[in-house]
């Protein structure tokens, strides 16, 4: 069967590459999302185990858009009666990254058309059947939502900052790091612990919905029925391995290191992530040439770029310590600090903009030279 997976933007190929990992073919990759083709049983281990992907929808199609009357002749081409099978009720579900397209009215309309193909009644609580619709960048995709919550949210980040991204985004810049569950990676600037816990999640192989099996309904549905959901799950935890690599967790505020350490007990990595509370000074903690990959998302300084150049000087200065001589920093920052990587022999290799939600960041990967 076909579906799309959709992550934070500007990480499709990261999403893609993790789908892959997975066993998916992929079909179709833009920047908004990554259509695939995978069996029943892959399709289960898919949403069970990934970790970069926001949100999947099955029995999809996209096609451009210029107007309200293109998403309802889409949704009139989507194939439902293979999903509704014994259901009862359904809903349409939206979100548009189009001002063009508001949400509501594209909810509205879309269920008027599908309602009108179906005898489900509407639940706008708890429905049986959910269908939504995407719409970005003049594209809209629609299909069936099988999963009932939202599965960008992580059980595990119960003490969080205001501050702190989602663990899709921190996932995705880990793997855009080139970390492979190998190696030596340090968030020296970790916060409520995100990074470091989706680095461990990665490398050990646990999922990120562990704690969330039960909560899983994707046998109910016509295409999915008859996979054993139990089992497959069973196995996908018997792949879960005592990694050999370190994932040093650093803050320098003690609340932000309780909490890092309260998250990962939460998650299940807590044995996996050496957690301590550190300023900058890294050569008072780690060898010089130890650490692999620093992945990070350092403090936004928006309104003083005088303590932004100062922070970055340090920061750089306490990497080119650290980081051996093949050794990469990928972070999240606002503005790109080039000088102050070039002074301490770091070139940056790569850039990006992506989002996580609404906000907007740049990732800046560097190489050590």
């Amino acid at each position: 069967m076909k579906g799309f997976a959709f992550s934070p933007r500007g990480f499709s190929d990261v999403c893609a590459n993790e789908l892959r990992e997975h066993g998916a073919r992929i079909l179709m990759l833009d920047e908004n999302a990554v259509e695939f083709e995978a069996g029943p049983v892959v399709v289960c281990q898919l949403v069970y185990s990934c970790q970069s992907v926001t949100k999947f929808i099955l029995g999809g199609v996209w096609h451009n858009i210029s107007s309200m009357k293109d998403v309802v002749s889409l949704a009139e081409n989507l194939d439902v009666h293979p999903w509704i099978q014994e259901k009862k009720t359904f809903r349409a579900s939206a979100v548009s990254e189009d001002a063009a397209f508001s949400s509501q009215d594209v909810m509205r309309c879309v269920g008027e058309s599908i309602g009108k193909r179906i005898t489900l009644e509407v639940d706008l609580s708890h429905p049986n059947v959910l269908f939504h619709v995407h719409i970005a960048h003049g594209k809209a995709y629609i299909g069936i939502d099988v999963v009932p919550f939202d599965i960008s949210k992580r059980a595990y980040k119960i003490f969080h900052a205001a501050s702190s991204i989602k663990g899709t985004l921190g996932y995705c810049l880990v793997r855009w790091s080139g970390y492979d569950g190998k190696g030596i990676l340090l968030d020296p600037c970790a916060g409520v612990g995100v990074i470091p816990i989706e680095a461990a999640l990665f490398a050990s192989g646990k999922s990120p919905h562990f704690f969330k099996k039960d909560t899983f309904k994707l046998a109910e549905f016509g295409p999915l029925s008859g996979v054993d959901e139990d089992n497959i799950y069973a196995e996908c935890d018997k792949r879960t391995t005592e990694i050999s690599t370190s994932i040093y967790c650093f803050d320098r505020l003690l609340p932000m290191v309780k909490a890092a350490q309260k998250n990962a007990k939460i998650a299940g990595v807590e044995k996996l992530i050496t957690t301590m509370k550190c300023d900058l000074e890294l050569d008072t903690k780690l060898n010089k040439g130890e650490v692999d990959y620093i992945v990070t998302q350092p403090p936004a300084f928006t309104l003083n770029q005088d303590t932004e150049k100062k922070f970055f000087d340090v920061f750089f200065s306490a990497a080119e310590h650290v980081v051996n001589k093949n050794g990469t920093v990928a972070m999240l920052c606002v503005n790109i600090p080039l000088k102050e990587a070039e002074k301490y022999h770091f070139t940056l290799h790569e850039q990006r903009t992506v989002y996580g939600g609404k906000q907007k960041w740049l990732a800046a990967k560097f190489r050590k030279h």
